[in-house]
């Protein structure tokens, strides 16, 4: 039905925008690196060019633009990346030194490999590992084994951490990193120590930057002299992928610009396709890397540079517009100038005026990789904004022409698509955004709404299984999983994971809160004392804002108004119980409020 499918797109398309405003970026206290790298292994054979200097450079970069003091980044190359010296300088300084608004990234360049899985919990039947300088070919102790490296990340503090991997676990030839042990082909991998890693960590807070797909080989370029993914990994940490001009670079520009590169150079270089991956189950951004004012290069005259730094520190934006108004006057193509320009315009609303200056530098017919998102992208989103939905359809398929790769273009699209009611189309754009990028919860999501919405629960079932093994942290594919298992799968796990549902995610707490007399309280929002019918009221809308997926609550929150004769429109509440709860309905509350 059309207006249950467009309510479908509002409902998820509010929690995922409600969550990222939720996520603002927290104060990180203290800052902490352990940085490996092995080319030289204690079996020679295996040696690597490069993994050595992939890791001095990265830690260089974190001391340079991540403002991390050279006392809290430590290194650990060749002989000194031990399985047992990792260990320590895990379980050992970082846990000690650390706390949980400290941000920690863990760097590894080196081999990866594979063993056989030995507890059951693989899909491929197949452990993945990192390889340490002094592995034994014949003794699968001395690797770090996916399900070990989680254990040990699992007891840390922090809910800052990220995780980079520059390597592969399929075997290879010298230029990849990977190898292959006594009995293993290697050649192929199904299943990624990203998305295991992920699994066996149980809590936010963590995200994983990983240099290929599971199936790909990570290469070294003679050329780079650099493995490519941390060439271009320290190569985005510049203006190039601060997108949106704040002089902070977190972990999501850091990999759309890393992306774009390394699948480019490595299908022109290796004639084959090496693409990074991203996962994270952090809430918000990740600041990582700080632009320093005189870093900014525009190839500009003087003039210009001054102009920018002025613009730079002024606060009031009317006179950072003015700012940027005179430069333009000195130099009308400067396309940082125009990129400025239409940063201002967007924070001020005016998305034509932020839509001119993205257009005037797309005429000028830059090399594209320079920009992430692409500017296709930018356009399209400010045509969206302005709720003319036939330019934004066209400026993003006009970018997949440009770059079909690229599945934010899908995505875009797929949202559009059910905007309109055309859920073929929606289904068709998602699937190939989820097919170029596999580790995408928001699209796994909104496919799971339209399928479900539709009573096709076996695909239903199929997408929110395959949600929960990317995402088995994020609490409403921990609640849907499990509702789908009670119905479909495995009662028994099922109920297990509803158990841990209702005891981690808040739920509880928030039902106690609702079930108490308002009457008892008062509260201030927003200046305002709210308290009895009008705090009940407060705390239904906000709890449904935190769960929008949770359909006990829009049933009392119906009933609530309709009992208290409260004036409120409640059919948007409505279609949303109608639709969450298609499983566990209740008829006669159907027949008496919603009728």
């Amino acid at each position: 039905m059309k207006t249950t499918l467009f309510s479908i797109f509002l409902i998820v398309l509010y929690s995922i925008t409600n969550a990222q405003q939720e996520g603002q970026w927290k104060e990180m206290k203290d800052r902490y690196a352990l940085v490996i790298g092995i080319s030289s292994y204690n079996d020679s054979t295996h040696n690597l060019r490069y993994a050595r200097k992939d890791a001095e450079d990265f830690r260089n970069s974190l001391i340079e633009f991540g403002k991390f003091s050279e006392e809290n980044v430590r290194l650990l190359v060749d002989n000194k990346a031990t399985r047992d010296n990792i260990r320590k300088n895990i379980e050992g300084w970082l846990k000690t030194n650390t706390k949980i608004n400290d941000l920690i990234i863990i760097y590894f360049s080196g081999h990866g490999t594979q063993i056989p899985d030995a507890d059951g919990d693989e899909d491929d039947a197949l452990d993945e590992c990192l390889v340490p300088y002094d592995y034994a070919s014949d003794d699968h102790s001395t690797l770090i084994v996916d399900d070990i490296f989680a254990y040990w990340i699992r007891n840390l503090q922090s809910e800052h951490i990220l995780i980079i991997f520059d390597n592969c676990f399929a075997g290879g030839a010298a230029k990849q990193k990977g190898i292959s042990l006594s009995g293993m082909k290697g050649d192929k991998a199904k299943d990624d120590f990203s998305k295991d890693l992920l699994r066996e960590v149980p809590r936010d807070g963590t995200a994983l930057l990983a240099a290929s797909k599971p199936e790909q080989v990570s290469f070294e370029s003679e050329e780079l002299e650099n493995g490519i993914f941390t060439h271009f990994l320290i190569e985005s940490i510049s203006s190039a992928a601060d997108n949106n001009l704040n002089n902070i670079i977190d972990a999501q520009e850091l990999f759309y610009h890393t992306r774009s590169s390394t699948i480019e150079y490595s299908k022109a270089n290796f004639k084959r396709e090496q693409e990074p991956i991203f996962i994270s189950t952090i809430k918000g951004g990740l600041p990582l890397f700080y632009l320093p004012l005189k870093e900014i290069s525009t190839g500009s005259s003087g003039i210009i540079q001054k102009l920018l730094y002025k613009y730079k520190h002024e606060q009031v934006t009317d006179k950072k517009i003015s700012i940027l108004k005179e430069a333009l006057t000195t130099e009308p193509s400067n396309y940082d100038v125009h990129f400025y320009l239409a940063y201002e315009y967007i924070i001020l609303g005016e998305y034509e005026k932020a839509i001119y200056h993205y257009k005037y530098v797309y005429d000028l017919d830059l090399p594209r990789i320079y920009f992430s998102p692409p500017l296709a992208s930018r356009i399209g989103n400010m045509y969206e904004k302005m709720n003319d939905i036939e330019n934004a359809m066209l400026w993003y398929s006009k970018g997949i022409e440009e770059y079909p790769n690229y599945s934010g273009f899908y995505y875009s699209l797929g949202l559009l698509d059910l905007q309109a009611s055309d859920t073929i189309s929606a289904i068709q754009n998602l699937n190939k955004a989820i097919e170029l990028q596999p580790l995408q919860k928001d699209t796994y999501l909104i496919l799971f709404y339209i399928h479900f919405s539709r009573f096709s629960f076996d695909v239903a079932t199929k997408i929110i299984s395959d949600c929960y093994e990317i995402n088995p942290s994020d609490y409403e594919t921990i609640y849907w999983h499990g509702t789908i298992q009670q119905y479909f799968g495995d009662s028994a796990a099922g109920d297990s994971l509803l158990s841990y549902f209702e005891a981690n995610s808040g739920i509880a707490e928030v039902k106690k809160q609702i079930s108490e007399d308002a009457n008892r309280y008062v509260y201030a929002v927003d200046g305002k004392e709210l308290k009895g019918k009008e705090l009940q009221q407060y705390i239904f809308e906000s709890t449904i804002s935190r769960y929008p997926y949770y359909s006990s609550f829009y049933k009392q929150y119906i009933k609530f108004l309709v009992d208290e004769k409260i004036t409120h429109d409640i059919r948007s509440y409505s279609e949303n119980y109608l639709l969450y709860s298609k499983l566990n309905s209740d008829s006669i509350f159907i027949r008496k409020y919603i009728k």
